[in-house]
């Protein structure tokens, strides 16, 4: 078996941290900006080369998350412009919603206090891709994971559909969107009794 097929495989078993968990490490990433960044990731279901700078033969590339991207009303929050790191048009940006839910308001209210204080034309986290994959390391944690659970959490506890989580996650197609539809019986009976 390759590589490729044996990370797959094992991406299969990875169950989604629930919310409790995800606190718990955030709580623990240390300064207020790393528990920012494990709270937007998480609440947003981005990819952490889609919030960040990344390097590229020692050079900066990627276009970070400003403040100035952040929508905020009463009750929701957009962050637009996010760029879809897997489609083949560099230019594609994608929208993402945040509705306040009261399950998610501890990393809304840890997102929102951090961002209180930034200029509008400043990025959110002035870091590179391999800066925050130490950061989510020191906790237990992993992007993908992140993403992971987020979009399974929209499928368990919202009931999105594929074409919803295609729209969310900008993914190109349903493909994807079809194994993260990954209910087990106890779901569906959950599902069911609503």
């Amino acid at each position: 078996m390759g590589i490729r097929k044996e990370i797959k495989e094992k991406h299969k078993e990875i169950p989604a941290l629930d919310r409790y968990e995800l606190l718990s490490r955030m709580r623990q990433a240390g300064s207020h900006r790393n528990k920012a960044l494990i709270a937007l990731l998480y609440i947003t279901g981005a990819r952490v080369e889609e919030v960040v700078k990344y390097n590229v033969k020692g050079e900066l590339k990627g276009r970070p998350i400003l403040k100035k991207q952040i929508e905020i009303q009463e009750e929701q929050m957009v962050v637009r412009g996010v760029r879809c790191l897997k489609t083949k048009n560099d230019l594609k940006r994608r929208s993402i919603p945040v509705v306040f839910k009261q399950v998610e308001q501890p990393f809304i209210n840890v997102f929102l206090g951090y961002i209180k204080d930034i200029d509008d034309d400043s990025p959110l986290f002035n870091i590179t891709r391999q800066r925050a994959y130490q950061i989510l390391s020191r906790v237990g944690l992993f992007c993908h994971w992140l993403r992971h659970s987020r979009i399974t959490h929209l499928v368990v506890d919202y009931g999105f559909s594929e074409s919803q989580l295609v729209k969310f996650t900008g993914w190109n197609d349903g493909r994807v969107a079809v194994q993260y539809t990954h209910l087990n019986v106890t779901d569906l009976i959950d599902q069911m009794k609503k």
